[in-house]
């Protein structure tokens, strides 16, 4: 492990995500999600093409040119917005209700579809939580994130990485954001004090899908699957600096 980043006057550190970007210790850091913007998805774009031909289908009156199907894929915030709720009620469960004899706060999500998913996953595997929502960073590489959540899960205790996703399935992508994540250096704690990054020793998504795939899916069981999947993200956060000084020198 580095050394944790020194404390501001007050005692907590200076940090800050305006979009994609962290600032962290007065430096600007790119996320993990802007670095694999570097890496062809090919699953989204196709859903992308069958969302808009869709759109085409549903408001023939309306998306009478490319510019106004372009414009409509960029309102259309869906997908982005259930990805958004979901973690939000994940969060909260696992900070007020998870663990509470009395409930907590669960009678606030009483009616959302996800919460016997997000509920199923707590109770089953009754994981020790170490880390929700929190913000991590590698001040090495220069590069930052915000995982979902770190506890030791099964009867050996072993400390998992988890992502939620809605997603129906999981993608090599999935594969690299848990790397990069799993690699960072310093996390953050909830009152905003860094500290060493907890040792992590396998990855996993939890998939959240109403009638469709749900359940925890392992990722990386082991250091040389973990090795091989880093040292690709490694490759991609290259390839994003090559391109970022590539725009500011024409710039």
């Amino acid at each position: 492990m580095q050394a944790v980043p020194s404390h501001g006057d007050e005692g907590v550190t200076s940090i800050s995500r305006p979009g994609p970007f962290y600032h962290i210790e007065g430096r600007k850091l790119p996320s993990v999600g802007m670095v694999m913007s570097v890496l062809s998805k090919p699953a989204l774009v196709d859903w992308k093409v069958k969302r808009a031909v869709q759109m085409v289908l549903d408001e023939p009156e309306r998306f009478t040119s490319p510019e106004a199907g372009l414009e409509g894929l960029k309102e259309d915030t869906g997908a982005l917005e259930r990805g958004e709720a979901v973690h939000e009620l994940a969060e909260d469960y696992a900070n007020n209700v998870y663990g509470r004899e009395d409930g907590g706060q669960r009678s606030r999500y009483a009616e959302n579809p996800y919460l016997p998913l997000v509920e199923g996953f707590f109770e089953f595997y009754r994981p020790k939580i170490v880390l929700t929502e929190a913000v991590l960073y590698n001040a090495t590489l220069g590069y930052a994130g915000t995982c979902d959540l770190v506890a030791q899960i099964g009867p050996e205790a072993r400390t998992y990485l988890v992502d939620y996703k809605t997603s129906r399935g999981v993608y090599d992508e999935h594969r690299l954001q848990l790397a990069a994540y799993a690699g960072a250096e310093h996390v953050y704690n909830a009152d905003g004090t860094p500290a060493p990054m907890p040792e992590i020793q396998r990855t996993a998504i939890m998939l959240l899908n109403p009638g469709g795939t749900t359940g925890l899916v392992e990722i990386h069981r082991s250091m040389l699957e973990y090795a091989r999947d880093f040292a690709a993200f490694k490759g991609l956060l290259d390839v994003w600096k090559w391109r970022e000084d590539r725009r500011n020198s024409v710039a």
